[in-house]
């Protein structure tokens, strides 16, 4: 486990910079992605409560903060130590490619686990960008319409006689 320790602080503190580009660039930006969401979900599932509505509206903790940073760091710790214990019950040696390929495997885990269990953010996040109910879409600006049928090959807005 030593040798997981600082392999894996280096490893989150890579996702982190990763994670601020990405947020710069427009991806993942979230108000549940911070350290503080991150140590009320934890906090809240040491609560026994896993599963919230919406982190961001839920009551903030005491502590959180540091926690969410604890949380944060130890799996990754947790994650390079499993990376390390694969490797050596495959007989493996531990390589730049390998480790890359890990964590970007490793890196959907917030996306699959703690995110949605914050609240559906992937989702309201997709929303934001839609119109809304009832304002006109793509499809009915090409002149497709609720009941026509979808032929491959038809023309955009051309309409299928129903066989």
């Amino acid at each position: 486990m030593t040798a997981a320790i600082p392999a894996g602080i280096l490893a989150t503190v890579t996702m982190d910079v990763a994670m601020v580009l990405a947020s710069r660039a427009g991806a993942f930006s979230s108000d549940k992605t911070g350290l503080e969401p991150i140590g009320r979900w934890a906090g809240n599932v040491a609560r026994g409560r896993a599963s919230r509505a919406d982190i961001s509206a839920e009551p903030r903790l005491r502590g959180e903060l540091a926690l969410g940073l604890a949380t944060h760091y130890l799996t990754g710790i947790v994650l390079t130590q499993a990376y390390l214990t694969l490797l050596r019950r495959a007989n493996l040696r531990p390589d730049v490619a390998k480790a890359t390929a890990y964590g970007l495997a490793t890196s959907v885990l917030p996306l699959l686990i703690s995110f949605p269990s914050m609240g559906p953010w992937l989702l309201r996040s997709a929303q934001r960008r839609c119109p809304p109910p009832g304002a006109p879409h793509a499809g009915r600006a090409r002149g497709v319409r609720p009941g026509d049928r979808a032929v491959v090959g038809a023309p955009p807005g051309g309409r299928v006689a129903a066989g």
